[in-house]
């Protein structure tokens, strides 16, 4: 489900989420307490802001059961509503705690839990297991016999730090010795106490070695389920790695989440809590929330962190608090959402608003939040009538585009359609006509300004106006469009019976972009003609012979008319976005009948989305 839905957007890109800091072993080893209030609600936090699955081995949920019930209850939660897997290659508890006893009868002291009877929730949570993992032990097992701490290169060597590796050096022969020695047993700290003593009563030994299993136990899972972790937990930054994502970091995670007002939607007693956070984890609102704080927290590091290197890092991370909490203000408190779903949007409102102020301040961040929104063009596919919305939604079905989602924070509904082709696709309907409050000219700018989308293409039906030339069903591709509406109107004299006028109105040139990508598509369509030219725009509903040829007598270079591209027009002139007018041919501007309609519909948006899943409108000139 998660996978099918967010195909087109990954806030990690499309890697799960591997809960280390579960762990109890990991915290051991450093002589750390489990600390279960921070990781319940760094769990909370991952399930606001990504959008990925997490999870972890379901020993790691057994043994931390024993230490923070109220823990094990988010994870039970989460797991049900599938956002969380309890991994295991059992698939049922009993099956599981079985062949824990088996492993760790030599250290029945350690682990109770599997020996004792469980908390209720653990047994509740149910057992998944989504990959071919092989063995965890194997793969200690493997590394560790052939670990060389001279070797830079190995595994083992990589994971730990360098004060470990010159402790642990000179034992490593014994190390690697018990390994051979287990038979069935886990490979647990137990059991090297057990067949090497001598070498494990230095404690400084001792912890070094726990701190390579661990690291290895990570690593394994890590690598097996191509998952990334979260990183800048101040009790286990040990086992931070390299591939760190600003979205995972602890430090931000829980800035961005407080400077949002998303805190407090994080427990029941605020009325929505964790039913909510599951409920939304797919919708519209949860995703753009997601891409627009993935957006922020990638400029965030690219502006202020200068390496890689740990001190450089946190010293970033500190001057972009800081900036952050410059521009943060509390006016979150004087407009409370009503819904989870409200504060989704407010959230990202206030995201952009933040990122706004920051660009003003950081030319780095500016710089970097450009970068970030210019990586995928989008589109707004806009229509004006039931019949080209029924249509166009038919024939995306049809072409596997189908519906992420819908943006009601706008005045127009936005439908979200996800990325196809290389674009973001998106959806918008207007009255018909260009003017007024719902016309093409409003509605369009607003999508515009919502979504920031690169093209806009008004698509649908309109009337012919070369009989001779063109068919019923045939499509008509603007060059330009013509505004009809304003003219001089001069006086007509007998006997002269055309008409004494002159069109003052705009004749505005198409996006060439956008219209080369239809003449190449032009080349392989065979199921109608397709005519380019001057489109003629206006506010009227055209049933009237007399007038369309009043029409063609003042353009005669015409090969339609309609009532949109006027709108359509102006707003890609004004806001420098490419445009274009693609219409279906349904009649003839007199004596309409509904006949064509569906026809023209359905050849028009069958050749608009084979022009879009062609890839042809992935083109970085857009974006700048």
């Amino acid at each position: 489900m998660i996978e099918d839905i967010y195909t087109d957007f990954s806030t990690t890109n499309g890697r799960p989420i591997f809960c280390h800091f579960l762990n109890r072993e990991l915290h051991d080893s450093l002589g750390n307490e489990f600390n279960g209030d921070l990781y319940t609600r760094h769990l909370q936090y991952l399930s606001i802001t990504n959008t990925e699955p997490m999870f972890c081995n379901v020993s790691q949920i057994f043994e931390a059961s024993s230490t923070h019930v109220p823990l094990i209850n988010e994870i039970k939660e989460l797991a049900q509503g599938g956002l969380f897997y309890a991994h295991s290659e059992y698939f049922r508890i009993k099956e599981f705690l079985e062949s824990r006893q088996n492993l760790y009868s030599h250290d029945t002291e350690r682990y109770p839990i599997y020996f004792n009877s469980p908390p209720k929730n653990v047994h509740s949570i149910k057992l998944r297991n989504f990959g071919n993992e092989g063995s965890t032990t194997g793969y200690i097992e493997q590394n560790i016999r052939a670990w060389d701490p001279l070797n830079q290169s190995q595994t083992a060597t990589k994971l730990i730090q360098p004060n470990d590796k010159l402790i642990l050096a000179p034992h490593a022969s014994k190390i690697q010795n018990v390994t051979s020695k287990r038979g069935d047993l886990g490979l647990t700290i137990a059991l090297f106490r057990q067949q090497s003593p001598d070498v494990l009563s230095d404690p400084m030994v001792d912890g070094g070695l726990r701190r390579l299993l661990s690291a290895l136990y990570v690593s394994h899972y890590c690598d097996e389920f191509n998952a990334v972790r979260s990183w800048g937990l101040p009790s286990i930054s040990y086992f931070d790695d390299g591939y760190r994502l600003p979205l995972l970091n602890n430090i931000l995670l829980s800035t961005l989440i407080n400077l949002t007002g998303l805190n407090s939607f994080l427990s029941a007693q605020d009325g929505y809590g964790i039913r909510d956070r599951i409920d939304q984890f797919f919708s519209f609102e949860k995703k753009i929330f997601s891409i627009h704080a993935k957006d922020f927290s990638d400029a965030l590091k690219m502006a202020f962190f200068s390496s890689d290197q740990k001190h450089e890092i946190l010293g970033g991370f500190s001057r972009a608090i800081q900036s952050i909490h410059a521009f943060s203000d509390n006016t979150w408190s004087e407009r409370v959402p009503k819904t989870y779903k409200d504060a989704l949007s407010e959230a990202t409102f206030r995201i952009q608003t933040i990122s706004h102020k920051l660009s003003e301040s950081n030319e780095g961040f500016r710089e970097a939040m450009e970068v970030n929104r210019c990586t995928t063009p989008k589109i707004i596919i806009a229509t004006a009538t039931d019949l080209e919305d029924k249509v166009l939604f038919q024939i995306f079905e049809e072409n596997g585009i189908r519906k992420v989602g819908s943006d009601y924070s706008g005045i127009s509904s936005i439908r979200h359609f996800g990325e196809h082709g290389g674009v973001t696709v998106f959806h918008v309907r207007s009255s018909a006509g260009s003017t007024g409050s719902s016309g093409a000219q409003e509605t369009i700018t607003d999508a515009l300004n919502h979504v920031g989308a690169h093209m806009i293409i008004s698509a649908g039906i309109c009337f012919g106006l070369n009989e001779s030339k063109q068919e019923l069903g045939d499509i008509a591709v603007s060059s330009k469009v013509r505004l009809y509406e304003q003219q001089r109107i001069n006086e007509t004299r007998w006997p002269f019976s055309k008409p004494n006028i002159n069109l003052r109105g705009d004749l505005i040139p198409a996006s060439a972009l956008l219209l080369d990508r239809m003449r190449e598509k032009r080349q392989g369509w065979d199921r109608c003609s397709i005519h380019e030219g001057v489109f003629l725009s206006g506010e009227k509903l055209v049933d009237n012979k007399h007038f369309v040829k009043q029409l063609k007598y003042i353009e005669p270079e015409a090969v339609a008319g309609e009532m949109e591209g006027s709108g359509v027009s102006s707003v890609g002139v004004r806001n420098r976005k490419d445009w274009i007018v693609i219409k279906g041919i349904c009649d003839w501007g007199h004596g309409k009948e509904r006949s064509f309609q569906n026809v023209a519909a359905k050849n028009t948006f069958q050749f608009v989305t084979e022009v879009i899943k062609s890839g042809g409108l992935n083109s970085k000139s857009v974006l700048k």
